[in-house]
């Protein structure tokens, strides 16, 4: 009796860390990420990246509408690491801008960095 209540809460748990680690991979990034932040003694900032996935993970392009990124800029250093993207890209006064996104859906939260300080950032997938 005491291995078959072993035995069963051995699966329940294996279960339960079945479901927890699949809730935290990311399934696909894939598309287009409109993201906003506010800039102290600038302003509201609106930036999109553009993911796309390849054979060896993904790839991507940033960009805005406010001139700071040059039309055509790759993003560079792209990494996933659990639930968590990292990458970075250059400005046009060729300063680089660090993201650390945690990601949740449709939806990537975290922080923007750059020489100068750090800002919250939130990115929306596209539908």
């Amino acid at each position: 009796m005491k291995h078959t209540r072993a035995l069963v809460r051995a699966f329940v748990f294996l279960g339960i860390a079945t479901l927890a680690v699949y809730a935290l991979q990311i399934e696909d990034l894939e598309g287009t990420w409109n993201g906003k932040m506010q800039i102290p003694n600038f302003g509201r900032y609106e930036m999109t990246l553009v993911l796309e996935k390849t054979e060896s993970g993904y790839k991507g392009k940033v960009s805005d509408t406010a001139g700071y990124i040059a039309e055509g800029t790759e993003i560079e250093g792209l990494k996933i690491e659990d639930s968590q993207l990292f990458c970075s890209f250059e400005l046009t006064d060729e300063t680089t801008v660090y993201l650390s996104l945690t990601v949740e859906g449709d939806i990537m939260s975290g922080d923007a960095e750059r020489e100068g300080g750090v800002v919250s950032c939130v990115f929306v997938r596209e539908k």
